[in-house]
């Protein structure tokens, strides 16, 4: 290298640490970010970034990559100290959820009448409602005939009689069983209607002021409860199983069509309605504030910048820079010869 290059690199490296200096950085810092800051604002969104890039980047880090085991560890851990956070055991649900916010819940339940009937629905419709149903009404039937009957209460020696009947039945082994299968099977088969009134009775109990009034006590109750309710019940193994489940679902799905398809479709939507923004005007409808920002990332880069400073790294990476064009034969031959 020419000697008088030397001198320049030199002299052009200690000039460009003075600007990160202890005097100096915080004004270099401020004026740098804010120009960026200004200068990027004022492009539109797709002079930045494409739809193909942002999905091409979606799609490799959510889509094609399972979670990483670190981060499921952290999670868990996080979930872990948070169900057994202190201060939740003091703080009620009422401390977040007020007054104000029950009522509001309260009315939008009451607005979705055709998800409540259809759940309702649902519910009933199902084979298990029917076989509780029927083993409700078999036992309902059983007790009756042996235990509360009029005539058994009236005729004298029927309920000994009743009895009787019952101890041979049960001596006689599978005949109780047969019974039973035979009754339960009739309740099954004439329950339709049971069930169809049970659905309207249901409905019509979720109606109106009689489920405003269930509505508000249960979402008062809910507000005296400690925040902790909600993990009370939740074990440590409980948590490693729901995540071990919700990592195995996450999985199936990222690697279908579907998820290909739903994530290119929304960011396609997004982009249709945001590509001719620019950077700034989206960041006022995201109510950033760019000011604020400015201030956390000099705040947050000025330390770094400044170790960096003294422990020599930042001067290394300027003069590798700086080399290669002090070194070139066009610096050499603007400088002449020795």
């Amino acid at each position: 290298m020419h000697s008088k290059a030397q001198s320049l690199m030199k002299a052009h490296t200690e000039f460009l640490l003075a600007r990160c200096s202890v005097q100096e950085l915080p004004a270099t810092l401020q004026t740098e970010i804010s120009l960026l800051i200004a200068h990027l604002s004022q492009r539109k969104l797709h002079e930045l970034v494409d739809h193909a890039q942002v999905l091409r980047l979606l799609q490799q880090e959510l889509l094609q990559r399972q979670p990483a085991p670190g981060l499921r560890n952290q999670l868990k851990a996080s979930i872990q100290r948070l169900l057994h956070n202190p201060i939740l055991n003091q703080t009620e649900i009422g401390m977040i959820l007020g007054d104000e916010d029950a009522e509001r819940v309260m009315n939008t339940l009451l607005k979705h009448e055709d998800l409540r009937k259809d759940i309702v629905h649902s519910l009933l419709a199902s084979p298990v409602y029917s076989d509780v149903l029927s083993d409700l009404l078999y036992h309902s039937i059983k007790d009756y005939l042996l235990e509360e009957n009029v005539l058994t209460k009236k005729v004298p020696g029927m309920a000994s009689l009743m009895k009787i009947g019952k101890g041979m039945v049960e001596r006689m082994g599978n005949l109780e069983e047969s019974f039973e299968k035979t009754i339960k099977q009739y309740i099954r088969k004439n329950i339709r209607a049971s069930v169809e009134l049970s659905e309207q009775l249901i409905d019509k109990a979720f109606q109106g002021p009689r489920l405003r009034e269930a509505l508000r006590d249960a979402l008062g109750q809910l507000r005296q409860q400690k925040i902790a309710l909600i993990g009370q019940h939740i074990q440590s193994h409980d948590i490693e199983e729901g995540e071990e489940i919700l990592n195995s679902l996450w999985n199936r799905w990222r690697e279908t069509p579907t998820a290909s398809a739903v994530l290119e479709d929304l960011v396609q939507h997004w982009f249709e309605l945001h590509t001719d923004q620019t950077l700034g005007q989206l960041l006022v409808e995201l109510d950033f504030d760019v000011l604020d920002f400015s201030r956390e990332l000099e705040s947050a880069a000025s330390p770094v910048i400044s170790l960096l400073r003294d422990n020599g790294y930042l001067q290394s990476r300027i003069e590798s820079h700086l080399q290669p064009f002090y070194a070139s034969d066009a610096v050499h031959a603007l400088l002449g010869p020795e």
